[in-house]
């Protein structure tokens, strides 16, 4: 009896959580100007620690903030409203605008890739690109964000640590012979 009875409270626990648990609202986690109110959503994207830059369905950039304008060493003024092939080598804008206009279909997936920029007319950036698709409130894809990092001075430490092992390398393999010499 007691049995019966501690099943019915439990059984009857449920039922009142159940019913009385409000739904979980879902959002969409890559429209950003609905996590934030506009102004906030706008600072964020200003003062990111790395570049951003946004990209409509037809690849024209529609929004930069200053770090990414910085990495590319241009003015906002000369990035907005250009298409993104635009921004790299002329003998890569064809395959580029390609890519880019696939992405932005969904015909590919969006992958993690490393570019160099060149800045101030002789120095290169190596950046690490991200890309998220976003879509607007009907759901389709509405353009893509890419988040540039720059990673120049991890590779010239990774450059400097693959001379440092291949210069001690040689310097072990040319051990013997001087054990060699000296008896």
């Amino acid at each position: 009896m007691v049995f019966a009875a501690a099943v019915l409270f439990i059984a009857a626990s449920i039922w009142v959580l159940i019913r009385t648990r409000k739904p979980a609202v879902q959002r969409p986690l890559d429209v950003i100007d609905d996590a934030f109110d506009g102004e906030d959503a706008r600072s964020l994207f200003e003062t990111a620690p790395i570049g951003l830059m946004e990209i409509d369905r037809e690849g024209i950039v529609r929004r930069v903030n200053r770090l990414e304008c910085k990495l590319r060493g241009l003015e906002e003024s000369a990035l907005l409203g250009v298409h993104c092939a635009e921004l790299v080598p002329e003998v890569e804008r064809a395959r580029y605008r390609e890519q880019i206009q696939r992405k932005l279909d969904g015909q590919t997936a969006l992958v993690t890739y490393q570019r160099e920029y060149q800045h101030e007319g002789v120095r290169k950036i190596a950046v690490e690109v991200h890309e998220q698709l976003f879509r607007g409130r009907n759901g389709l894809i509405a353009g893509l964000r890419m988040a540039s990092i720059d990673i120049t001075e991890r590779k010239k430490s990774a450059q400097a640590a693959y001379q440092n092992a291949t210069e001690l390398r040689a310097l072990f393999q040319a051990f013997p012979d001087l054990f060699l010499r000296l008896d």
